[in-house]
């Protein structure tokens, strides 16, 4: 009886709406809630694919004829109501047109189901929570924590106190809530994290930016306001941490240093109270503390999530970006992480194996940010690559290849870049396979007699003592 009067309080809504955008975001509200509860009923396989479901569905972006009857109906922003142009949601939905994504869709504002489903649960906080309390089932599930953060992104607020949206007109209340809701509260801001950076690495790793509006939500309207000042430690160094690991990739235009200066200025107390000694409290160079406190920590996490990468492109844009920490007051131990991540990847074997342009990426911003000691690293360098005996023909046949077609492409006046193109071309990729032939040749041949010598050897010194 309670699941048949559900189904009809639900519906109710539905047959009364005439607009056409409440109609489509009942309808997708509707599914996502019965895959849900659907999933949790399910085995670990099975659970799986309507998780995937669900997930595909919601990334999926919105037809250009669908999108203009949302607008149209009024669904996005109210004809009645009266817009303000300093308010943070108009100049987040005003600065979204200068992000690369939106170059190709114009001013609409929803691109993604996912959006569309988020500003809905914004507005029907019932709904939000009750997706919350029958979602739980599934947090363990890989691809969950995302929907979980693309679906509640709009509705949620930093852990250990409850804000409850405006009723009737009414200013926001702050409600100090229980210990139970405070740890249900602190499970769902986890989940939220865990999600968001997923959805982040996922954009990152396919070199695309379809989670923007989530991240800056994130930066925002929740890192960057003030009224949540008064949040836990343990909450802002996760929001914090987040936000800093990707905050290189998105580029939302925004200054690296005023971006450190409104973090200290908002969480200057918090950051105090955690992270200095007492000693350092009372001393008149405070102020420059806090601020190296947050350099380090915006450091190491971008040091941490450059290291997971996988991909070249994205990797490389990266570490390119890496030079706009030239103009960031840092202390000497924050240096040497960045100098050790740079050296990792200037060599061509292990640990990262990087390819030749992230290698020459990696050197570029080595130069940039310590231009102190270029020659010696580069002698340094230099000697230790005459350690392997097998890669650094390579490198010289292609260095000696490069300049001969830049020099000859000069003297026939091309003014495009020889050094982008030159390793696409055929021609020129065919001439190093020719030149290179005879050195992979007498390395393989090396490689099977050095083997074929030590097993006859060991065979003969040490010889097997299994007993057939």
């Amino acid at each position: 009886e309670m699941d048949a009067s559900s189904e009809v309080s639900r519906s109710d809504p539905l047959e009364s709406c005439t607009n056409a955008g409440e109609v489509l975001t009942l309808k997708v509200s509707r599914l996502v809630f019965d895959q849900t509860r659907r999933a949790q009923l399910l085995k670990t396989s099975s659970q799986n694919d309507i998780v995937e479901e669900i997930f595909s569905s919601l990334v999926s972006p919105i037809d250009l004829e669908i999108r203009r009857l949302i607008t149209q109906n009024g669904t996005t922003t109210s004809e009645n109501k009266a817009v303000d142009k300093n308010s943070p949601s108009t100049l987040l939905q005003s600065d979204r047109s200068h992000h690369p994504r939106m170059h190709s869709h114009g001013d609409q504002m929803y691109l993604y189901y996912y959006e569309l489903m988020a500003d809905h649960f914004a507005k029907n906080t019932s709904e939000a929570e009750e997706f919350k309390k029958c979602s739980r089932g599934l947090w363990s599930n890989v691809l969950f924590p995302g929907i979980f953060t693309m679906l509640l992104y709009k509705t949620f607020l930093p852990a250990g106190k409850s804000w409850e949206n405006e009723v009737d007109g009414q200013e926001a209340v702050v409600s100090e809530s229980s210990s139970s809701d405070k740890f249900s509260q602190l499970q769902n801001f986890n989940v939220f994290i865990k999600g968001a950076s997923r959805l982040f690495s996922y954009d990152e790793d396919i070199n695309q930016f379809t989670f923007a509006p989530i991240f800056e939500f994130m930066m925002n309207d929740i890192l960057l306001n003030p009224d949540n000042s008064n949040i836990s430690f343990q909450g802002f160094r996760s929001l914090l941490g987040s936000i800093s690991r990707f905050y290189l990739y998105y580029d939302l235009d925004f200054e690296l240093q005023t971006f450190i200066n409104d973090i200290c200025n908002i969480y200057g107390e918090l950051i105090e109270n955690n992270l200095l000694r007492p000693d350092e409290k009372n001393s008149p160079t405070k102020t420059r503390r806090i601020h190296k406190k947050v350099v380090e920590i915006l450091v190491d996490e971008i040091t941490l999530q450059i290291k997971e990468i996988k991909d070249a492109n994205s990797l490389e844009k990266m570490l390119g970006k890496l030079r706009i920490l030239k103009y960031v007051n840092m202390n000497k131990l924050t240096k040497n992480r960045i100098q050790i991540l740079l050296n990792s990847y200037l060599s061509p074997g292990g640990p990262f194996f990087p390819p030749r342009a992230v290698r020459k990426m990696a050197r570029k911003v080595m130069e940039f940010l310590f231009p102190r000691g270029k020659r010696v690293r580069l002698v340094i360098h230099s000697l230790f690559r005459l350690l392997h005996p097998f890669y650094w023909p390579f490198s010289l046949t292609h260095w000696i290849f490069t300049n001969c077609v830049i020099f000859v492409r000069l003297i026939l006046g091309h003014n495009e870049d020889p050094k982008v193109k030159s390793r696409q071309d055929k021609p020129s990729s065919q001439a190093l396979r020719v030149i290179a032939w005879p050195i992979k040749t007498t390395a393989s041949i090396y490689r099977q007699t050095r083997s074929a010598v030590w097993k006859r050897i060991s065979q003969t010194f040490w010889p097997s003592k299994r007993k057939y």
